[in-house]
């Protein structure tokens, strides 16, 4: 019931709150366009495992905004046991895409921090992968509105979530920024049921595998 109102958080609120380790031997090294990354992600499949995705509308007055090179936004569905979860994905240059942290971009929709920011590691096939991990709340409707969001970059070194993202990656030549959220629900969620980290273990191996060629990539 809380699908419309997250595919609009999911956009816009970010929009306007702003934005693999070791993949190859040193010393190889290719070009890539911006262009060529944003294609790579929108080429990204619609069923990924066990998970079947729908495309959401993005516009180009969005990615605009966003100051991205491209960006999709998608529902995925488990087909197993029906759970979903919402995938947001960006690339770009690092300055628009390492500022504007989801406690600050979803605070504008009336959420709020539950608990504490954490970090986690995802072992991701043979590498990990850090995540930041934080539930929030809507309180200000009828009914509460709960999120659950992981939250990461990668400028093809590895995903991992720096103290200052601007600094960290200010010599990156792009950024990939993703967010996996929970839909909205009434109630709090829960470890055991942890949706996002469960696509994310699952899923994020094959995308990988599609956005990273074997080669220390350099922008045009």
């Amino acid at each position: 019931m809380f699908r419309t109102p997250h595919v609009v958080i999911g956009i816009f609120v970010i929009v306007l709150g702003g934005g693999l380790r070791g993949l190859v031997a040193p010393g190889v090294r290719s070009t890539v366009a911006l262009n060529e990354l944003a294609d790579r992600l929108k080429a990204l499949p619609l069923t990924l495992g066990d998970w079947n995705g729908e495309e959401l509308e993005t516009s180009d007055a969005v990615v605009r905004a966003a100051d991205c090179a491209g960006m999709i936004q998608r529902s995925y569905t488990n087909t197993r046991d029906g759970r979903q979860i919402m995938l947001l994905f960006l690339v770009g240059k690092p300055g628009p895409l390492s500022v504007h942290l989801p406690e600050v971009c979803y605070r504008g929709a009336g959420y709020r921090i539950q608990g504490i920011v954490s970090k986690t590691e995802l072992q991701i096939a043979s590498r990990p992968a850090e995540f930041r991990l934080l539930d929030m709340v809507n309180s200000t409707g009828p009914i509460e509105r709960h999120l659950r969001i992981y939250h990461s970059w990668n400028n093809g070194t590895g995903w991992t979530t720096p103290g200052v993202p601007r600094v960290a990656f200010a010599r990156s030549p792009y950024l990939f920024k993703l967010y996996v959220t929970t839909h909205p629900t009434a109630s709090p969620n829960t470890d055991d049921e942890d949706a996002c980290r469960e696509f994310i273990v699952s899923c994020l191996p094959t995308i990988d595998g599609m956005l990273f060629v074997h080669g220390s990539e350099e922008v045009q």
